[in-house]
């Protein structure tokens, strides 16, 4: 375990869909989204998609 690098954690969400989604603070003025691939046709493509979005600011730590 001591080869791990800790870089933040994740919150389940739900979407107006009601599809569930993770997201967290990844660094600072930066957010991950971890969403379910909705538009998933072939099992070799992936169940989820990774995102990086800027912060709001009103949201970011000071």
């Amino acid at each position: 375990m001591s080869d791990l690098l800790k870089i933040g954690g994740l919150w389940e969400n739900k979407d107006k869909n009601d599809n569930t989604y993770f997201s967290g603070t990844f660094t600072y003025g930066v957010k991950l989204l971890v969403m379910k691939n909705t538009f998933k046709e072939k099992d070799n493509e992936p169940d989820y998609m990774v995102y990086l979005a800027k912060k709001d600011r009103d949201t970011q730590e000071e």
